[in-house]
């Protein structure tokens, strides 16, 4: 796919006291503050939304219930560049919906503020509706006995779009995202891809200046989710529309463009761009191809001492395969080295391997393992952050303690403490 030319209960990013605009500059690294742009569409500076417990009385008309004060974004700050794609990454549970619902206007935030082109979310959100067009993952917005025309023309007179006016901006955008043959179907009739499409379509009828897509590929197939996001960037790149989006789908984080916002436990732990977010954590990798000999215990003895990890065999499809000696077993062992270790101090190392040592080659490590070790690697800082500061900082972390405390995510001595992992049993927003 070709790229668009186009009141807080946590605590500051490794007790640095810098709010929560950090970009981990590595393993072990404290982040560093980033300012937006001049250029920004959507400016966030220390957002935060707690959910606080339901009446007793209240909780029995619920589906799901919170004893406890539920922090589901923790003074979170970023802008989006306008015209860009920027891509909302995370685990379930990080606070992307949160954030997508604040940006919209459907839910309210505790502290901070959220401008959408200079205006206020919490101040004027009529005025930034009008500005954004949203996909909520699923296709609850549509109205499936409906056809195409009906379904858009129903969300245009919402959207108080002209009534002499709005027939020809439905054709427009039914032609844009290619559903003019199907306008008269109705959504029922409609395959998950082009449900999907008729989503975008509803999202540009009012002419936005930002698109949320939230996990707008999530239901459909590899084919479909494909030719949405092409139309994505195409509007994107012709139309200069700026466009927010999470996705699961990492393939798809890479083919949208070099922006990324990397959400966990309601914080960004990474905000910028691909190539430097694998710059910055990804471990250069060996792959090992040993014949005849038992390589991979063999390795992990010899290297035991070293800065080195010995991975899974997975995501070495660039690999090339190896032919193995008829009757001969062949097996590969993939070594991460450490910054401190060299490729020649591993081979040396397996020396007495080396008669078995058929092949060494280079490995790039994908998107998922990168994520995933900024992610093991955020988690393992703030869990000894915790453990040095006590039981303060834990009692705050489960909302068992003095109300302002669990609030603030502050000591009662006004320091800051630090980010904890909630119980197993807490209950945290998506």
């Amino acid at each position: 796919m070709e790229r668009p030319s186009v009141r807080s209960a946590a605590v500051p990013a490794a007790v640095s006291g810098e709010g929560n605009r950090a970009v981990p500059s590595g393993p072990g690294s404290a982040p560093a503050p980033s300012a937006p742009g001049p250029a920004a569409l959507v400016v966030v500076d220390e957002l935060t939304k707690v959910y606080e417990p339901s009446p007793v009385w209240m909780r029995f008309l619920l589906r799901s219930a919170i004893s406890e004060p539920v922090v589901a974004l923790d003074r979170v700050s970023l802008s989006v560049p306008a015209g860009g794609i920027t891509a909302i990454v995370g685990p379930n549970g990080a606070g992307k919906s949160t954030l997508f619902r604040v940006l919209t206007g459907l839910t309210s935030p505790t502290s901070g503020s959220a401008l959408i082109d200079g205006v206020d979310v919490a101040n004027a959100p009529r005025g930034v509706r009008a500005m954004i067009g949203f996909v909520p993952s699923g296709d609850q917005t549509l109205y499936l006995r409906l056809s195409c025309v009906d379904n858009l023309a129903f969300h245009g007179r919402l959207q108080g779009i002209p009534r002499l006016a709005l027939p020809g901006r439905i054709a427009e955008v039914l032609e844009l995202v290619g559903l003019s043959d199907a306008a008269e179907r109705v959504g029922f009739a409609l395959s998950a891809g082009m449900r999907g499409r008729l989503q975008l379509a509803r999202a540009l009828l009012g002419r936005p200046r930002l698109l949320v897509l939230d996990e707008p590929t999530a239901a459909i197939d590899p084919v479909g989710a494909y030719e949405l996001l092409g139309l994505v960037q195409s509007v994107a790149a012709e139309q200069g529309v700026s466009v927010l989006l999470s996705s699961h789908r990492l393939e798809e984080i890479e083919a949208l463009g070099n922006h990324l916002v990397l959400m966990d436990r309601g914080r960004i732990v990474y905000d910028g761009g691909l190539a430097e977010l694998r710059r910055r954590w990804q471990r250069p990798r060996l792959v090992l191809r040993f014949v005849g000999v038992d390589g991979g215990r063999g390795a992990a003895a010899l290297l035991a001492d070293l800065d080195v990890e010995l991975l899974p065999q997975t995501d070495l499809d660039d690999a090339e395969p190896l032919a193995p000696s008829p009757g001969v077993g062949e097996e590969r062992v993939v070594v991460a080295l450490g910054p401190s270790v060299t490729a020649g101090s591993v081979l040396a190392r397996l020396r007495p391997l080396l008669p078995g040592l058929v092949g060494v080659q280079e490995a790039e490590a994908s998107l998922r393992d990168v994520i995933y070790g900024v992610l093991a690697g955020t988690a393992g800082r703030a869990a000894s952050s915790e453990a040095d500061l006590g039981p303060r900082a834990s009692l705050a972390s489960t909302g068992r303690g003095d109300r302002g405390a669990t609030e603030s995510g502050m000591a009662s001595d006004g320091s800051a403490g630090a980010t904890s992992r909630r119980d197993a049993t807490s209950t945290r927003a998506r």
